[in-house]
């Protein structure tokens, strides 16, 4: 095949200025990181023994541009022998080069990279075993496991049975302690306020019925509707409210209603005494007693009071 080499060929041209330089195969192949046998192919002209396609030319670049030869000179003249040689290859693309063979990172880095990468994988894969649940229902290998029977359903909770407010129940407000509370409308405007003493307590108007009672005190009152106590309106010591028609104390009082015995619906306490109608002061005083016209027996305790609104005339005499 030599003497198919035209004479004074690149190849011949790189061996010349490599060994002006002082430098052997070895030293070029360490520099441009190319082997030693393709250099030498290059310098014989072998064209036919350099790797097909775009890598002959980008390894003669490099040699080029390694031992200071025009690169683009010696690539052109490559293109030709290897097109005289008509060995079928494609010619390198003018933005086609192979990878410069100085950013090759060395073995070792790969094989440390590799090593890393995989210590990650089973790290992972460790974790996701000995930390997570199993679930036999995740699909394996593109096939789904079987699902696990469905366990019987826990028994429901049962449901708290639904009460009923009247709408002509007799709704009191009655007090464990001091307490204050007022009758709100819809837009928060105050229609009545009062504050009850211990063993006090209120009836709520039929007229009061569309109102909302309001009390910075849950704890020291209580809401009855007829012989049904409602629970507690809110936690204690907060702003706490209850809509006063049916519906709303409907719902309050099914969420732990009690029923009070017979002999206690009438007053959450001793039986109260109402004193005869007069007009009240804007400051609450003591009520006169009963007149002997229509005297009412003394309960066995001290007198629990209804009290009435400020001036509201008291309803007229009567037990409860």
């Amino acid at each position: 095949m030599e003497e198919d080499t035209p004479a004074g060929h690149i190849g011949e041209r790189l061996k010349s200025a490599r060994e002006a330089s002082g430098r052997s195969i070895e030293d070029i192949s360490s520099q441009i990181k190319v082997r030693a046998p393709l250099l030498d192919a290059i310098e014989r002209g072998a064209v036919e023994e350099l790797p097909a396609g775009p890598y002959a030319t980008g390894f003669v670049r490099t040699y080029a541009t390694a031992v200071g030869i025009d690169a683009e000179e010696a690539v052109a003249e490559v293109r030709q022998m290897i097109a005289e040689k008509n060995l079928g290859l494609v010619e390198a693309s003018a933005n086609y080069e192979p990878a410069d063979t100085d950013r090759i990172p060395p073995r070792p880095l790969v094989w440390t990279a590799l090593l890393i990468a995989g210590l990650l994988v089973l790290g992972y894969i460790g974790w996701r075993t000995f930390t997570l649940p199993s679930d036999d229902s995740v699909e394996t290998n593109g096939a789904s496991a079987p699902a696990r029977p469905a366990t019987a359903a826990a028994p429901a909770a049962p449901a708290t049975p639904s009460v009923t407010i009247p709408a002509d129940a007799v709704i009191r407000v009655a007090a464990r302690e001091t307490a204050y509370f007022s009758l709100e409308d819809a837009d928060g405007r105050s229609q009545f306020d009062l504050t009850l003493d211990s063993g006090e307590f209120y009836t709520v108007r039929p007229a009061q019925r569309s109102l909302i009672l309001r009390t910075n005190r849950p704890q020291a009152l209580r809401v009855l509707a007829g012989n049904i106590e409602l629970p507690p309106i809110g936690p204690p010591d907060t702003v706490a409210t209850i809509g006063l028609d049916s519906a709303s104390l409907s719902r309050a009082a099914s969420n732990g209603a009690t029923t009070l015995a017979p002999s206690a619906t009438t007053a959450p306490g001793p039986v109260s005494v109402r004193a005869a109608p007069a007009p009240r002061p804007q400051q609450r005083s003591a009520r006169p007693a009963p007149s002997a016209a229509a005297p009412v027996a003394e309960p066995p305790s001290p007198p629990v009071m209804d009290v009435a609104p400020a001036n509201e005339p008291a309803p007229a005499g009567d037990a409860g």
